[in-house]
């Protein structure tokens, strides 16, 4: 028996509509799982930016140097790669004036170091092959640098309660 060389061997005795079929689900399985994926990241994102957002709106209006609400703008492409560097430099140093104004030098740099190490790891992340070894080292830096300032939120709050 000779075989149509336009046909499939797997798909001998399936009809051509449920092949189509197949091929359609199969798509569609795919678009679903690249969409929740996206979700997911998104999440992470707002969740993240919320994670610097809450600390961030501690510190006093004078020694903000910009709105806590313009960390979202980590959420913006392009943006997101500037922002980690605005982050790190400007919103510790105004936590860092904060502490020396109430006369307390033992936060040292206020995570500045880490926060940059965070941004930096975040921009080689974009580089193929050394994504591999700056991408988690961003994610490390990125959860030291959120603890770091929570502690620094919460230490603003009870300094204000006392």
């Amino acid at each position: 028996m000779q075989q149509d060389p336009n046909s499939l061997p797997a798909l001998d005795g399936i009809s051509p509509e449920l092949a189509a079929g197949l091929g359609g689900a199969a798509f569609t399985v795919l678009l679903t799982f690249i969409c929740v994926v996206l979700v997911v990241a998104f999440v992470i994102s707002v969740v993240t930016c919320f994670l610097i957002y809450k600390p961030f709106s501690k510190l006093p209006e004078s020694f903000r140097p910009f709105q806590p609400g313009l960390v979202f703008l980590m959420l913006v492409p392009i943006a997101n790669l500037v922002m980690p560097f605005m982050i790190s430099i400007s919103v510790t140093d105004g936590f860092k004036r904060y502490f020396e104004s109430v006369g307390d030098n033992s936060k040292g740099d206020c995570g500045k170091s880490i926060g940059l190490a965070w941004a930096i790891g975040l921009v080689c992340s974009l580089i193929p092959l050394v994504n591999y070894i700056a991408g988690p080292i961003s994610l490390v830096c990125m959860i030291i640098f959120i603890v770091k300032l929570w502690s620094l939120g919460n230490a603003i709050e009870s300094s204000q309660k006392a």
